[in-house]
């Protein structure tokens, strides 16, 4: 959940030098939450940010913040603000979603997530919030179709999630239900994008012991421990 927070700073970091907010935003991705917070609030309370778009940016980033600092009650109030400013934008009410999520507030967040994706989604993080709030709902069918149109963004170039999240997620889905090979075909996929590589193959062996295979179990727990001991030594 938090990555996904992280991935909407990402596409903000990389600005033309007079961008007034780089310092903060690459305070957050040097995961300096609380010094990022601090930039944020001095450029919101300056007089600085003239234009709408940086107003947006300094309280989407300030939420941002918040949220990784555990503090979602002002992170929904400075998501309220972006949306206040700029009505169409998807990324508040998604990062909103994921902090009423992480104050146990599920049905208000799912309230939040599908009127974004009514209204304005554009991006594959959207729908992969609202597939993690269907999982949560059992609404598996739901979850699946969600992910697959953010998997559909992510292959087209839409700005959101690393692939290897929506394809986790829906090999777990497909475990619960009952389907172990295109489990084992989504994590053998999630595991080509991922750097964990030992989670991934774990996960696989999973799925080979759903499926009664002795064999390729034990080969993947092979895997997993020579992974483990290959990921200790860089350590």
């Amino acid at each position: 959940m938090r990555n996904s927070l992280r991935l909407f700073a990402a596409c903000l970091i990389f600005q033309s030098c007079g961008y007034p907010l780089s310092d903060a935003y690459r305070q957050l991705d040097q995961k300096k939450y609380t010094e990022a917070k601090k930039s944020f609030t001095e450029k919101i309370e300056s007089k600085e940010l003239k234009k709408p778009l940086y107003r947006y940016d300094a309280f989407l980033g300030r939420g941002i913040a918040n949220n990784l600092l555990k503090d979602n009650v002002s992170a929904i109030a400075d998501y309220d603000s972006c949306i206040k400013i700029k009505p169409q934008t998807d990324y508040a009410y998604c990062n909103k979603s994921i902090a009423l999520t992480e104050l146990g507030k599920p049905d208000e967040a799912l309230d939040e997530i599908n009127f974004a994706i009514q209204r304005y989604s554009l991006n594959s993080l959207s729908n992969f919030q609202r597939a993690k709030l269907f999982v949560y709902f059992k609404n598996y069918e739901g979850a699946l179709e969600d992910l697959l149109i953010a998997i559909k963004l992510w292959n087209s170039g839409s700005n959101g999630c690393n692939l290897s999240c929506p394809l986790t997620l829906r090999a777990m889905i497909y475990q619960k239900m009952g389907e172990p090979q295109k489990a084992l075909y989504d994590y053998i996929r999630a595991g080509n994008k991922s750097k964990d590589y030992v989670l991934m193959n774990y996960y696989q062996a999973l799925c080979y012991m759903q499926k009664q295979d002795t064999l390729n179990f034990k080969l993947a727990i092979k895997r997993v421990s020579t992974l483990d001991k290959k990921k200790q030594r860089v350590a």
